[in-house]
């Protein structure tokens, strides 16, 4: 009878599995929409062609585990390989990164983070400063798996949740979830967004709506998926297979290969020229992005010391230790890390930690 129970709950379990949907993105269409009409865009666009250097983004790491301080949700090592791959699809549209700290958490509650009931409890674990990423074992929205959120489209408190599974895929499979979570952060919406209309096929003729429906972006293709994963099964070696039409009666082409689509996580690696503007643009000029975005320069002036504690110093490009007359100590216990480009200290900085203290002086090689 045991053998018969467990068959048929073995039959059951296989049934579930085979009817319960893929992960998806957690990221929440929010109803008033974040539209950049042409003008504000082309003089934003003026006023950076002045500009050389990218936007530096400070990033910080949170990766629960149990409370015993197993089932960590993922390894440092994956961290750095899928924070390369979004460097690689960032640069290109004057967008970096700065790694402030990767730190395990040891909370079996946040390790499995049920997003419609549970955000609020993150806040206590939000590094000021820095756009916070949080790893979890588990991520769900009430009975949906998900691969990750930006918790809002634009989120101007600038943290995001990935589960660790997502961050383990070798790169032949994915290295595009956590670079889809940051687009949202920066105001990216879904390419198959129809939140506030149904984007046309057409960019030339009366059907033509992309600056006021979708995306908001006519270099974006409108996209048919219908969030239950219709165009990642009709995908094939990364072409679109489908045969959906738009409202106009034109067949759909979307770009399977972008990164804010739904497409097939294998062949997402890309971000079209007007989604990087829209992105620097909602960095610019979003208030709460100042704070994590890495200045050009810094200087350290003045006598100071540091005995005890965790200080944390980044620019972009340069960080200087000028004391001005004075004396820059870091001693005793303290845990000292300055990273930049280029570091230059005066001859009146001493650095003498003790047991329990460190200083690092680190390079960033994720903006160039």
């Amino acid at each position: 009878m045991k053998k018969v129970i467990f068959l048929l709950f073995f039959a059951n379990a296989i049934l579930v599995n085979a009817q319960e949907k893929p992960r998806v993105c957690g990221t929440k269409t929010p109803t008033i929409p974040y539209r950049i009409s042409s003008k504000n865009m082309q003089t934003f666009l003026l006023k950076e062609a002045q500009l050389t250097a990218p936007l530096c983004i400070k990033l910080y790491f949170t990766v629960f585990a149990e409370n015993n301080g197993s089932s960590r949700a993922t390894l440092d090592s994956e961290i750095y390989r899928q924070l390369q791959n979004t460097f690689n699809q960032y640069a290109p549209h004057g967008i970096c990164f700065v790694l402030g700290g990767i730190r395990q958490i040891n909370n079996s509650d946040l390790n499995f983070q049920d997003i419609d009931t549970e955000e609020s409890e993150l806040d206590p674990y939000r590094v000021a400063g820095y756009l916070n990423v949080f790893v979890h074992l588990n991520l769900v929205a009430g009975q949906t798996q998900l691969n990750g959120t930006a918790y809002n489209i634009p989120n101007n408190s600038a943290y995001i949740s990935l589960v660790g599974s997502v961050l383990d895929e070798p790169n032949s499979e994915n290295i595009s979830t956590m670079a889809h979570e940051l687009g949202h952060v920066f105001g990216l919406y879904h390419t198959f967004e129809t939140s506030f209309g149904a984007e046309s096929v057409s960019r030339t003729n009366a059907c033509k709506d992309c600056e006021f429906d979708g995306d908001f972006l006519c270099s974006t293709p409108a996209d048919p998926d219908d969030n239950n994963g219709y165009l990642a099964t009709n995908t094939s070696d990364c072409v679109y297979t489908g045969t959906k039409l738009d409202e106009c009666n034109t067949p759909y082409m979307p770009d399977v290969s972008n990164i804010m689509a739904y497409g097939v996580r294998a062949c997402r690696n890309n971000f079209t020229t007007e989604q990087g503007d829209r992105m620097r643009y909602v960095l610019t000029n979003t208030l709460g992005f100042f704070f994590i975005t890495a200045q050009e320069t810094y200087t350290e002036l003045g006598s100071q010391t540091y005995s005890t504690g965790v200080t944390t110093g980044i620019s972009r490009d340069l960080y200087r230790i000028f004391p001005n007359g004075g004396n820059f100590i870091v001693n005793g216990t303290a845990n000292f890390t300055l990273q930049s480009k280029k570091i230059l200290i005066n001859s009146n900085t001493r650095f003498s930690p003790s047991n329990g203290g460190r200083v690092n002086l680190k390079p960033n090689p994720y903006c160039n």
